[in-house]
């Protein structure tokens, strides 16, 4: 079975199932929509008189929430030249204030409501998720995104407040990354004539906004006949029709209203024909390399007959075998180019009007060898779209195929597709599509699918070439590249071959291993449905199942092990290899299969297997369907058995792990701020650096992995997902219980560095960085008994819808924390993390810190308590249920074990706690006896 990315597949999905013209006339759609709608008796759709249209579709998930979404026809192709990004800041004000809301964040806090806002390029989205089937809250809800719809506040002080917001929003932590990847997608929107505004010119419009302007677009464009609601979820949609008629038939119709059509039609993206290029220099990576994009119109965005669709799934097709190829092509450690995007920006120019490919050549070398690089690199693109096989259609096919048959949208998806309905005039979703589709996907030739990839093949027309840092002996680039296009455009074009042999199976004897095993085990469940083993090599399994939120996380099952990093005898060297040994597991292969191979294995099996390092944890992680458990295995054994000893292939994960400590590393989250604190905190732990690898050795590397895997002592495993566990322990026991593990004597957990509880005030200055960041920490000492916890959760709550507030006007997402820095030492700290304007953060700091003693001074309102603790309570057992993208039980299971506390009972009283024995006097008397500032630590970030 191929195995196909979710993401990419939702993708094309909803282009198949969704997607068609703006400009589908509104006769048409009505028509058209109707005729799909009977086919659907759970749907309900209409448009009332005044133009407001609405769809309400009942459907039930494990969740049981209800998504509420507003849509307005009013995006960042409506503005005129004077209201650069006020759609954007308008959806930033309307989500907080509205005429009869205008503290409305507060209030959605208050009944436990989520809020979410978007804005596009032709439309902006204000969506609300309640959490349960509550008709008070869902007719909240409807009044609610009624204000936004025409009584957003526009009031000077709302306004001022979500600016520094919004400029706080197009800051970055990376300003390297950002300016090199605008420059990218600046020099494409050129040839492609669309508007693509500069940051600077962003920034210039909205610090120096016109209300009036602002006004100006709410007023044109926020009205009933430009506007939808959209509710997915467990609802009655006859009675719930009659209360959205009710209450959104008094909207006005404006008089003389502006055409949008006016607008929107200057922007269809027009493709020139010709090539064009263009260069940059990098002072930061120095390196050579071109950067080359293929571009061409993008059938799934507009679809209007079943011409269109034929055309839509052979791009889709070519496009599957082109992609297949060239990953095919990378899996080697030498490969004609570096990288392959197959949809770069898909929705940023046009709406997603131009499918876009993006190629990158790394040059090193002579300028003879860079025009080597260079042919080699173009005749390869030329390569992946020329000759396909009856093979590779067959397999392209399948692949859309299969997830066409078992595609199951979920509630989110559901909402999507009734918004694109409503934005671009697109067929409703309904039971004889796919099937439809299923045909046309038959028919489509190979003779079709090979023409269409041959126009894309082209070097001579629609490209685009920037060179980065091109060397000045090279001061004619462009014209050398175009003479080597014209070269390899009329040089005799191979097969493809793919440089891996096909690979089929692991060639691994696990029977062997199994049968070998007598699989003896202790085994407990306790009251929370958590299973405890005690497998006879001494290694500890929890099992706890939960139910998968969706269908397309049906069967799947998720493996956490850890172990303290054992530091006695574990100094220097010895320490430091066990680590990178226990990384390289990831990135490499095994002794009879290179990494490519295993790479392509996992994808084919739909599994995944990291091996990562946490602070004083090993980490093993994994995820796998229950059909394939066996080939996980085999993979998991190989990895621990037998590492990839090759030379290229260690000088390659070298590179790559130095690359994460580059100036011009790409900035995940707070990874970097958080491990330059953690080295002032505890400067005696050991720390990967790029330095690390300056005087590696081999040798040691393999010995140390050698040692490392062949003895799992203290490890525990943590099985979650969809499986039961009556059936499942015995099977998931004898795989573990084969594990290598013996005792060692003297060995013991990782080693505690004592928390410093002392008053700091630290400036840390770091390259590419053009804001502050901020980071403050006020630690205190506490009682860690659950009710306390409770309280401290309920404090750092507070913390964070003030910290938001407060410094909202200056940042885009302030937010405050509270956790246990060391539990067993009574260790609690309240976290507040922020960037700024260089110049502003002293400011901003003192605010903070100000919020936190009117905490301290105040305590938190009696209304405000009765408000968050059934809604703290609700969201903590609204994780523990189901499972998807994220998984409450293993993060949970892990610290309740390495903190030696029991597990059932966080789960069974915190919740009684919250409701019936927290009240105003046990908060006061937390605050009063433990909230301090005394031991506050202060980082500021700043550019070096």
């Amino acid at each position: 079975m191929m195995v196909i990315s979710l993401k990419r597949y939702i993708i094309l999905l909803s282009s198949f199932l969704f997607l068609s013209s703006v400009c589908t006339s509104q006769n048409n759609r009505d028509e058209y929509s109707k005729n799909s709608i009977a086919k659907d008796e759970t749907v309900r759709y209409g448009r009332l008189d005044n133009g407001f249209t609405y769809y309400l579709k009942k459907h039930k998930s494990i969740q049981k929430k209800v998504i509420m979404e507003l849509v307005v026809k009013a995006g960042l192709y409506l503005e005129d030249s004077t209201q650069v990004e006020y759609s954007h800041l308008l959806e930033h004000v309307g989500l907080f204030n509205t005429t009869n809301y205008p503290d409305l964040q507060l209030l959605l806090k208050d009944e436990g409501i989520g809020s979410h806002a978007q804005t596009e390029y032709f439309s902006t989205k204000y969506q609300l998720t309640v959490p349960e089937i509550n008709p008070r809250k869902m007719e909240l809800g409807l009044d609610v995104l009624k204000d936004i719809s025409s009584e957003i506040s526009l009031n000077p002080e709302n306004v001022k407040f979500q600016q520094g917001s919004l400029l706080g929003e197009f800051r970055t932590n990376n300003p390297y990354q950002d300016n090199l990847l605008f420059s990218e997608r600046k020099f494409l929107a050129s040839s492609l004539n669309v508007p693509f505004p500069s940051k600077d010119q962003i920034t210039q419009s909205i610090s120096n906004y016109s209300l009036k302007a602002l006004k100006r677009f709410y007023n044109d464009w926020y009205r009933p006949d430009l506007q939808s609601i959209i509710i997915v979820g467990d609802i009655q949609p006859d009675s719930l029709e009659i209360i959205v008629k009710e209450k959104f038939s008094g909207l006005k119709v404006k008089s003389a209203p502006k055409n949008p059509d006016k607008y929107l039609k200057g922007f269809p993206v027009r493709l020139s024909g010709e090539n064009q290029y263009d260069s940059m220099s990098d002072s930061i990576n120095t390196e050579s390399r071109l950067l080359v994009y293929s571009k061409e119109k993008n059938y799934s965005y507009s679809i209007r007959s079943e011409n269109d669709y034929h055309k839509m799934i052979t791009q889709n097709l070519y496009k599957e075998i082109v992609y297949s190829r060239a990953k095919e092509l990378l899996r080697q450690n030498n490969p004609p180019f570096s990288n392959f995007v197959s949809e770069f920006s898909p929705y940023l120019f046009g709406g997603g009007q131009v499918d876009i490919t993006r190629l990158e050549v790394n040059l090193e070398g002579s300028t003879q060898e860079f025009e080597e690089q260079l042919k080699s690199a173009l005749k390869a693109r030329k390569i992946i779209y020329s000759n396909f096989t009856e093979l590779e259609l067959k397999k392209a096919k399948e692949a859309i195929s299969e997830s066409l048959s078992n595609y199951s949208p979920g509630i989110i998806q559901m909402v999507k597709d009734y918004n694109a309905h409503f934005i671009k005039g697109s067929e409703l979703p309904n039971p004889d599509q796919p099937s439809k589709l299923l045909e046309i996907i038959d028919r489509v030739t190979l003779d079709e699918v090979q023409r269409h990839a041959t126009i894309r093949s082209g070097l001579l027309n629609n490209l685009n070439f920037i060179f980065v840092n091109p060397p000045k002996r090279l001061s004619d680039w462009e014209l050398r590249i175009k003479e080597i296009l014209n070269w390899v455009e009329v040089e005799k074009i191979p097969l493809f071959q793919s440089p891996q042999e096909e690979f089929k199976a692991l060639d691994y004897n696990l029977e062997d291993k199994l049968e070998s095993n007598t699989n003896i085990y202790k085994i407990s469940e306790n009251l929370i449905g958590v299973t405890s083993v005690e497998l006879n090599n001494g290694i500890r399994l929890l099992l706890k199942p939960s139910l998968p939120e969706s269908e397309y996380f049906r069967d799947q099952i998720e493996i956490l092990g850890f172990k303290s990093i054992p530091y006695q005898d574990n100094s220097g060297n010895e320490l430091r290899y066990k680590k990178i040994a226990h990384d390289y597991a990831s990135f490499s292969g095994t002794k009879d299969y290179n990494r490519f191979q295993i790479e392509q294995f996992k994808t084919k099996c739909g599994i995944s297997l990291r091996f990562d390092t946490q602070e004083n944890d090993f980490l093993i992680e994994g995820k796998f369907k229950k059909d394939v458990i066996k080939e996980f295995f085999k993979l998991f054994y190989l990895k621990l058995e037998s590492p990839e000893q090759n030379h290229a292939v260690i000088k390659s994960w070298i590179k790559d792990r130095k690359s994460h400590y580059n100036d011009y590393a790409v900035r995940s989250g707070s990874i970097v701020f958080d491990r330059e604190i953690n080295k002032l905190w505890y400067p005696n732990r050991n720390y990967f650096t790029s330095e690390i690898f300056n005087n590696f050795n081999t040798n040691e590397l393999l010995n140390a992995y050698e040692k490392h895997f062949s003895n799992f002592q203290g490890y525990t495993f943590i099985i979650t997902g969809d499986f039961e566990t009556k059936t499942f322990v015995p099977e998931i026991s004898n795989y573990l219980s084969v594990l290598p593990a013996k005792f060692l004597a003297g060995v013991r957990g990782n080693k505690i560095f004592k928390f410093p509880l002392q008053r700091r005030d630290s400036i840390i200055k770091v390259r590419n960085l053009n804001q502050a960041v901020v980071r403050i920490y006020i630690p205190i000492v506490a009682p860690n008994d659950l009710k306390t916890q409770a309280i401290l959760d309920l404090i750092a709550t507070s913390l964070n819808e003030r910290i938001y507030k407060k410094l909202r006007l200056g940042s885009y997402s302030p937010k405050a924390t509270g956790y246990w820095i060391n539990k067993k030492d009574s260790l609690y700290t309240f976290e507040i993390s922020f960037d700024s304007d260089l110049g502003n953060e002293k400011k901003m700091i003192s605010n903070a810190i100000e919020e936190f003693n009117n905490i301290r001074k105040l305590g938190l309102n009696e209304k405000w308590l009765q408000n968050r603790i059934p809604n703290k309570k609700d969201r903590f057992y609204g994780k523990l249920s189901s499972f998807g993208y994220f998984n409450f039980w293993p993060g949970y299971l892990k610290k309740q074990v390495q903190n030696d506390e029991n597990i059932e009972r966080p789960i069974l009283e915190y919740g009684t706690l919250l409701e019936n024995f927290i009240d105003q006097e046990d908060v006061d008397n937390v605050i009063e006896n433990h909230l301090t500032t005394n031991y506050l630590q202060q980082f500021v970030f700043l550019p070096k």
